[in-house]
């Protein structure tokens, strides 16, 4: 055999294991990434999710199911109902705005593994952020919410978590802090018209309109987009009004 045969070949081999080694190393990486990220994606999907589900649901019993006049206006309706319905119904306002916030704070992507789903979400996301500020074909005023005031709403109801191991810095309040700070002034200062708002919902059923009816349509499809399959809203459960 040639000199240089007998030296080369061994060097070519070390060379092409390098690559494979190299190659197959980074795919690897790659992999464990991806999995990781979408680990902490669905740490934001799922409250998001389950958040447009709760308030799309309020949204569809006031209109349907007379939730506020039931509870609200009826002369049997005891004070804790009546707090109930008028502050748990901000409360779903709040807790999905929140989630918003903890997105747009942490979140790059809500799909890592697909662009085209994540713009879908995105697009989502916005067709009920414009639903809930505009005031141009949506003119009748009761639950608007402008885009700073979304924000804000989103902002006060952040709490900080321990962040450990990757997960999100931000959650959401829970109802019962909700209502213990609700008489603060940063918290009473962006939900009093809101509060406003729905006990108004209840005195004036005929203002339920166009924004409440977009809007429970535009959560719906925000879900749709989240949970397409119904694995974690049943599919049955996305009436529209």
């Amino acid at each position: 055999m040639p000199e240089f045969l007998t030296t080369t070949a061994p060097a070519a081999i070390s060379v092409t294991g390098a690559v494979v080694s190299a190659y197959y190393g980074h795919r690897l990486g790659r992999n464990a990434r991806l999995e990781e990220a979408d680990r902490l994606a669905l740490r934001f999907r799922e409250p998001l999710l389950q958040s447009a589900f709760n308030l799309q649901s309020r949204l569809y019993n006031i209109a349907r199911m007379d939730f506020l006049g039931l509870f609200l206006m009826d002369a049997a309706a005891t004070d804790q109902e009546r707090e109930y319905a008028v502050q748990n119904t901000v409360y779903l306002f709040g807790q999905y705005l929140g989630w918003v916030e903890v997105i747009r704070r942490e979140s790059q992507y809500m799909d890592p593994r697909s662009r085209a789903r994540n713009r879908e979400i995105v697009a989502a996301l916005e067709r009920v952020r414009w639903t809930l500020a505009d005031s141009r074909q949506l003119t009748e005023p009761t639950l608007r919410i402008f885009r700073g005031e979304q924000r804000a709403i989103g902002e006060v109801m952040l709490v900080a978590t321990s962040a450990e191991g990757g997960l999100p810095r931000w959650e959401t309040k829970g109802y019962a802090q909700f209502i213990d700070d609700r008489a603060a002034p940063p918290v009473h200062r962006w939900f009093g018209q809101l509060e406003d708002d729905v006990a108004r919902l209840g005195k004036e059923p005929h203002l339920h309109g166009d924004r409440l009816t977009t809007l429970q349509r535009s959560l719906l499809g925000l879900i749709d987009v989240l949970d397409p399959d119904g694995e974690r809203v049943p599919l049955a459960e996305r009436e529209r009004l």
